[in-house]
């Protein structure tokens, strides 16, 4: 059974180079690869874009909050509310989108 292939918007092209770039940085701590791996994974099998974005957000509350995120995925994580606000079509709520912990 073949794959399809899943097309991506501009603003979400960036988001996922972002998202490469942070799996394949040494700055980035383990458990965080851990979970962005999945989360890429999910990109890539057509899982809704901001779904997967929001559970990225969620699954990282709370290190955020504590101020335990790297350096790096921190400066991507900051991101995450306008990529929502690029993503989500006009008159959805982000708030009551799905989400679980990655």
């Amino acid at each position: 059974m073949s794959q399809k292939k899943v097309k991506f918007t501009k603003v979400e092209r960036e988001f996922l180079d972002e998202l490469c770039y942070l799996l394949d940085s040494a700055d980035v701590y383990p458990e965080e690869k851990k979970k962005l791996i999945i989360a890429k994974e999910l990109f890539e099998k057509g899982e809704y874009f901001p779904n997967v974005v929001r559970r990225i957000e969620f699954t990282f509350r709370e290190q955020a909050l504590r101020g335990g995120l790297s350096p790096e995925f921190n400066s991507v994580y900051t991101k995450i509310p306008v990529i929502l606000r690029k993503t989500v079509p006009l008159g959805s709520n982000p708030g009551i989108m799905q989400v679980m912990p990655l």
